[in-house]
């Protein structure tokens, strides 16, 4: 296996809103503020949804969007989250039990609160602040920080992006009360329980896909597969995670979110509707772009294959599809429609308001920019994803019967 010092990616470009002039900046910065005031990160009768206002106002901030729809987005997507007067636990977190209670979504409020406090006695180093608690031996809390579907990496990337520490201290909020059961697989070595070895994580989707160790755990798709995945194929999951060869992991992650493109294409239906769950495939996969060149070197190839490993079960949870090269992408026809055009597709038609929608097209520019690529594909995919798009798929029977640790 590879070392960390391998693992080379340039940084992204970020912005500091605060010292940017102009009024969508002041627009953006002044959402996400009042976002941070007043809106808890978790929602739902069970805390298990999630807040997505930066990833969304970021997403439209960066593909144009003018104020009044900066605005309109927030205001529609505020109707939907959970106030921090809701009758949430705002206090009782402390740097003597913090730990303790992570995993309890009931803390979602306490925990904000806390770094949020924590912050304020490092005002002018927040990356630092988030360094110290996701990267704390012997436990890290970077490892099963992808809990929740990738939301608190989603959340730390758009931090990241926006130079914005409240953003940070919400993401931390976020790692700690989804953190991931997988951690467990990463604290400490794992044995190798892998019977082949191959540097193509293309090769070994092919064979989970024909793997019958995962045929009749579920017949619909959907995110409580995943515990039961766990519950009944954990041997069979771990024995493919652990097959995956990284001599070269920046080229080789890469391949995996190229894959979460490809898969993320190819799974709209004849109703026009694209697998959700796949989608995050490809969210995260950029949030890790963006954010792998920051985090200490001697995590990085740790990141990647705890990223590895949640493409793997999301992939089986969603029914184990076919795994091509993305469809009829490559025979659509430009006539002339670049980035611009996507962008502005993007503000114009009927899902503009939609948060996932402008988190797909952000991952397929950023696809094209870090492949240096010349032939126009990833511009083929949004151009193919924003004409057939109407709608998400994928959910089965919905999280109503998702048990929440209290």
């Amino acid at each position: 296996m590879a070392s960390n010092q391998d693992f080379i990616l340039p940084p992204v470009s970020s912005f500091d809103l605060q010292s940017l002039p102009d009024e969508r900046s002041k627009t953006l910065y002044t959402l996400l503020q009042r976002n941070h005031q007043n809106h808890a990160v978790l929602s739902g009768p069970k805390l298990i949804f999630h807040n997505h206002m930066p990833h969304m106002l970021g997403s439209a901030y960066l593909l144009g969007y003018p104020c009044d729809k900066l605005i309109e987005m927030y205001q529609n997507e505020s109707s939907q989250l959970k106030s921090l007067n809701d009758g949430l636990i705002r206090t009782g977190i402390t740097k003597d039990n913090w730990r303790q209670l992570l995993g309890k979504k009931k803390y979602t409020a306490a925990y904000t609160t806390f770094f949020d406090q924590e912050l304020a006695n490092t005002p002018n180093d927040w990356k630092t602040l988030v360094n110290e608690y996701l990267f704390i031996p012997p436990q890290p809390l970077i490892n099963g920080f992808i809990g929740g579907l990738g939301h608190a990496v989603i959340h730390l990337a758009y931090a990241y992006e926006f130079s914005n520490p409240q953003i940070a201290t919400e993401a931390l909020s976020l790692g700690c009360t989804d953190r991931d059961p997988i951690h467990h697989y990463l604290d400490s070595p794992y044995p190798d329980t892998s019977t082949y070895k191959t540097t193509s994580a293309k090769e070994i989707l092919h064979r989970v896909h024909t793997d019958t160790r995962f045929s009749n755990l579920f017949s619909v798709p959907g995110f409580i597969n995943i515990a039961t995945t766990f519950a009944h194929a954990e041997h069979a999951l771990l024995e493919h995670w652990n097959a995956w060869d990284i001599v070269n992991p920046a080229e080789q992650f890469r391949d995996v979110v190229d894959l979460a493109e490809f898969l993320l294409i190819e799974s709209r239906n004849g109703e026009g509707e694209y697998d959700f769950f796949l989608a995050h495939l490809l969210t995260v996969g950029h949030a890790l772009r963006v954010l792998l060149p920051s985090f200490p070197w001697e995590y990085r190839v740790g990141v990647l294959r705890q990223f590895w490993l949640f493409v793997l079960y999301v992939y089986v949870a969603q029914l184990r599809p076919g795994v091509g090269d993305g469809g009829d992408v490559g025979g659509v026809e430009l006539r002339g429609r670049d980035w611009g055009w996507v962008y502005g597709r993007c503000l114009e038609g009927e899902f503009w308001g939609d948060a996932h929608v402008v988190k797909v097209v952000r991952a397929f520019r950023m696809l094209e920019e870090w492949k240096n690529e010349k032939d126009g594909w990833c511009l083929r995919a949004a151009v193919s994803f924003l004409e057939g798009f109407r709608g998400w798929t994928g959910f089965g029977v919905g999280v109503e019967s998702v048990e929440v640790e209290e």
